[in-house]
């Protein structure tokens, strides 16, 4: 809206940027012959290995969700139901903040009193559909404007926040019953689906990674190709980490080998959301894979820290990694003579939980048999495995079945809006957490 222009009024259904249309719910998926799948818009399952899985377990795929006793959704699901336009940057306003103005819009902006007429019908209309006390109106920039020039000239109190800002995504005309219908269903993590398709596949570890480390640190093409079809062909969940490191610290290998075109290697790359011409893997990315495959844990940030500390170090401050306290060189410590640390961040304090509420049950030690006791297995690693490039291929042939491998790779809310037509390292240290 301009001064002397006319006004626009649209009804669109808009949700706050930082809200998911639907939440995803994570699942130990376990397939049931004759469960009817539906994969949402965003889900990237490769063909071969779907239809596979399919034909295994007696499961099968369908199109309309409202068919289906398993849906899944990945977090790239959401923008599919978006516009192409992107995010939109609204102001809000009350209905009666509104009313105060528009006796305004005519006489100040000299606005088409049609258009204004046409802006009242709408929010009382759309009040009235709703049942709404107080509906909220959205306004771009350009309105806020002329807005500031009623209330200058007026003195005209408005609300207290009639100005304040939210980033929306608009949800897409043609999709707004299938979103709405979602949001009654419960939808599950990709994740699951994907964990159960590959379960069967062999297990990265802390030992394999170093193995194919050294294959693709190697001058040897024919490891590259190897390595790439073992991690093709791996538990993706259960290796998610190694996979990720290893595409980190070898990505130029990955890419200039011809296996990356083969379709068990794009499929992976497909699962784990990397793009297809770049392979390029930072610490950020690693932990923001673990969260979305809901995997990540203390002792895999301890293995990250480990591998990448003085990366972070370097770096300073990014999205998933903050520094916490500094402290100062020993030429520092020794000439203020104590242990200087200066901290940044305070402490976490970690959500406390029913279960963990509930009275600890006391043990009698002295009756306590040790062979009873159940103990938790932890990734603990005292020392990085050590492994040499001359003994790749003797590992290859002792460790690795050529045959088993090719076996292997055969296989909302409404809102109204109102718009204008026109529109190097150093010696110190630092903590992380």
């Amino acid at each position: 809206m301009v001064a002397g222009g006319n006004l626009s009024t649209q009804l669109k259904y808009l949700v706050n940027s930082e809200d998911k249309l639907f939440h995803l719910t994570d699942i130990d998926y376990t397939p049931t012959k004759g469960d009817k799948l539906c994969l949402l818009p965003g889900v990237e399952l490769p063909r071969t290995k779907l239809k596979a899985f399919n034909d295994e377990n007696g499961t099968k795929n369908v199109r309309e969700a409202s068919n289906a006793n398993y849906i899944f959704a990945s977090n790239k699901t959401f923008n599919e139901y978006f516009t192409s336009s992107g995010n939109h940057w609204y102001y809000k306003m009350t209905k009666s903040d509104l009313d105060k103005l528009i006796p305004y819009f005519v006489s100040i902006l000299n606005v088409d009193p049609v258009d204004v007429s046409d802006l009242k019908d709408i929010v009382e209309a759309h009040q009235t559909l709703h049942g709404e006390v107080e509906c909220t109106i959205n306004y771009n920039w350009s309105t806020l404007n002329d807005i500031r020039d009623i209330i200058v000239k007026k003195k005209i109190k408005l609300s207290d926040g009639w100005d304040d800002s939210i980033v929306f995504n608009e949800i897409h005309s043609d999709f707004i019953e299938e979103v709405k219908f979602l949001k009654t269903q419960t939808v599950y993590d990709v994740s699951g689906l994907i964990a159960s398709i590959s379960a069967k596949n062999v297990v990265i570890d802390y030992e394999m990674y170093g193995q194919l480390k050294n294959m693709l640190k190697s001058n040897d093409t024919d490891n590259h190709v190897l390595a790439m079809e073992i991690m093709a062909n791996s538990n993706i969940v259960e290796s998610l980490l190694f996979l990720e490191m290893l595409f980190k610290e070898h990505s130029y290998e990955i890419y200039n080998c011809h296996t990356r075109n083969h379709v068990n290697f794009k499929s992976l790359c497909s699962m784990i959301n990397k793009e297809k011409y770049r392979y390029t893997t930072e610490l950020d990315d690693i932990v923001k894979s673990l969260i979305n495959f809901n995997v990540l844990t203390t002792d895999k940030l301890n293995l990250l820290m480990r591998h990448y500390n003085k990366e972070i170090m370097q770096t300073g401050n990014s999205t998933y990694f903050h520094v916490k306290t500094i402290t100062v060189a020993d030429i520092v410590h020794q000439t203020v003579n104590e242990n200087y640390t200066y901290t940044i961040v305070d402490d976490f304090e970690p959500v406390v939980t029913e279960e963990e509420t509930v009275e600890e049950e006391v043990v009698n030690t002295e009756s306590l048999n040790l062979e009873d006791v159940v103990t938790e297995e932890v990734l603990i690693i005292e020392e990085e495995p050590s492994f040499e490039l001359e003994d790749v291929n003797t590992l290859v042939e002792e460790e690795i079945d050529e045959e088993e491998i090719e076996d292997t790779i055969e296989n909302t809310q409404e809102e109204v809006i109102v718009e204008p037509n026109k529109e190097k390292e150093d010696e110190s240290s630092i903590d992380w957490f």
